[in-house]
């Protein structure tokens, strides 16, 4: 026959540096001793935690924790415990007898056994990385944005009007960008670069280029330029990347898109 198996809950404090452990006494055996330790965050440590508490037959583990430094632990503990949660600290400071000192992993690990916990949810490992993609994306985009602001701050200092131009970072805005970084002074000719749609405008074009761009000024133009495609390269194989490990979703991707109101 084999042995009962009893609950045992465990909360664990996590910081940056350190995480706080407190394995409670198993259901049952109230006469065993409660466990605390600190722990380290290198991987090394982390793995010697984990194989703790399964050598003290945990079976459930709540850990508190802001930003991101609970993602360590839970890679390493992911399917080696029956129930695995996550809480945020502004939950249980909003339950009664919240402390704030060195007893926070014995305060989880009691709410945890009582049941008064509400866990986050948290996406299994492939989508947590293909999430990790998509944010980085966004950054990305993010970087872009700021650059195209400071090519146009650029060229206002330079006195080059960029309103004329829907898109002072198109096709034609670029070629006349490019011209501006060479050196070239005739507004007339550089106006020559836009496409046919500009061109109506060509005068006003004209006047738009007619700036005062110094040798530094184009210095600094021409390393945003190059700054801005690079970025773009980045986010093309993001994309690439990102497409590539949603093709695995395509079925249930599929059906969320027949949801109305879902592009």
């Amino acid at each position: 026959m084999e042995p009962k198996k009893y609950r045992r809950c465990c909360g664990i404090d996590v910081h940056k540096k350190s995480v706080t452990v407190c394995i409670l006494p198993a259901e049952g055996k109230r006469d065993e001793e409660m466990r605390k330790r600190n722990f380290r965050t290198f991987t090394r440590d982390l793995k010697q935690l984990r194989t703790r508490l399964k050598n003290c037959k945990v079976t459930e583990i709540a850990m508190e924790s802001t930003g991101q430094y609970w993602r360590p632990l839970w890679n390493l503990f992911e399917g080696h415990f029956e129930q695995l949660i996550l809480v945020n600290p502004p939950h249980t400071k909003g339950l009664a007898g919240r402390k704030t000192d060195p007893k926070d992993a014995q305060w989880i690990a009691g709410l945890l056994e009582t049941g008064r916990l509400k866990g986050s949810w948290v996406p299994p490992r492939d989508i947590r990385e293909l999430r990790d993609l998509t944010r980085q994306r966004v950054h990305l985009v993010e970087d872009i944005n700021r650059i195209k602001n400071r090519i146009s701050q650029l060229c206002e200092t330079g006195n080059i009007k960029s309103s004329v131009t829907t898109d002072l970072l198109g096709v034609s805005g670029r070629r006349m960008l490019q011209a501006i970084v060479e050196g070239k002074h005739d507004p007339g000719w550089m106006a020559d670069y836009a496409d046919s749609r500009l061109r109506r405008k060509k005068k006003e074009l004209e006047l738009a280029l007619d700036g005062s761009f110094t040798p530094r000024q184009r210095w600094l133009l021409d390393k945003e330029l190059h700054h801005l495609e690079w970025l773009e390269r980045q986010i093309e194989q993001m994309e690439q990347e990102i497409e590539r490990q949603v093709a695995a979703y395509a079925e249930p991707i599929r059906r969320v898109m027949t949801i109305p109101g879902i592009l």
